[in-house]
C-alpha cells in the first residue's frame, strides 16, 4: 500500500495556554510581585517551581495545558512531499503562505485561532529543526496533489501551518527533531 508522507524543516512555534486555578495564579502572582517580577516572567524560569514547592507544580511541564504548534510563516522553511518512496516535490514555504501567488500551489484552509488562546497564560515556545514527520496510507497507486488541503492559523501575532490533509484525511504526526531556541510566556486578561 503507497504512503504519502511529509518533511516540514524550518523554525515552528508551539503555543501552550496553562490551566491553573483562580487562586493559585493570584498566589504566584503575589510572589512574582515580591521579586519585583511579572508572572509571565517567572512563570518560565525554573527555579520559580523551586522556590513554590508546590505538591501538584513541580515544573512548567506537569501544569496541565492545551498546545498547539506548527511551521511559521519564514521563507527558509522547506517541505517534502514523498510518495511510495519517490520524492515528488520539494519547495519553501513562502509558496504556501503567500497571497500573491497568480495559481496556488495547493488548497489553502485559513483559520483563527480557538477562543481558549485568546485569554490566559499562554507559553511560547520557538523551535528549529525537523518539525514534523507526517504520513499516511492510501489505495490508489497515483498521487493527487489537488487533493491536499493545508490548515493555516492566524492568532498571537503568527501565521503558521498546523495540519495536512489529503481527500479529507489528515496526516499522521510520526515524529520531529527540534531544538529549542526561545521561550516565552504572556497573559492575556
Amino acid at each position: 500500500m503507497p504512503k504519502i508522507k511529509i518533511n516540514i524543516f524550518g523554525e515552528g512555534v508551539e503555543f501552550k495556554r496553562l490551566y491553573l486555578p483562580d487562586d493559585t495564579i493570584a498566589d504566584w502572582r503575589e510572589r512574582a510581585e515580591r521579586k519585583q517580577s511579572s508572572l509571565s516572567d517567572k512563570i518560565i524560569d525554573p527555579f520559580f517551581f523551586y522556590d513554590l514547592k508546590h505538591p501538584l507544580y513541580s515544573s512548567l511541564e506537569v501544569i496541565p495545558s492545551q498546545s498547539i504548534s506548527g511551521m511559521l510563516d519564514n521563507p527558509k522553511n522547506q517541505l517534502e512531499i514523498w510518495f511510495d518512496r519517490k520524492k515528488v516535490m520539494k519547495w519553501h514555504a513562502a509558496d504556501l503562505f503567500s497571497d500573491m501567488l497568480l495559481f496556488p500551489l495547493f488548497q489553502i484552509r485559513k483559520e483563527i485561532l480557538e477562543e481558549e488562546f485568546q485569554s490566559g497564560i499562554i507559553i511560547q515556545q520557538r523551535e528549529r529543526g525537523q518539525l514534523a514527520t507526517l504520513e499516511l496510507n492510501v489505495e490508489e497507486g497515483k498521487l493527487n496533489l489537488d487533493a491536499m488541503q493545508f490548515t493555516i492559523k492566524n492568532g498571537l501575532g503568527n501565521n503558521f501551518l498546523t495540519d495536512i490533509s489529503y481527500k479529507n484525511k489528515t496526516l499522521k504526526f510520526l515524529k520531529k527533531e527540534t531544538l529549542i531556541v526561545g521561550q516565552s510566556a504572556i497573559e492575556l486578561l
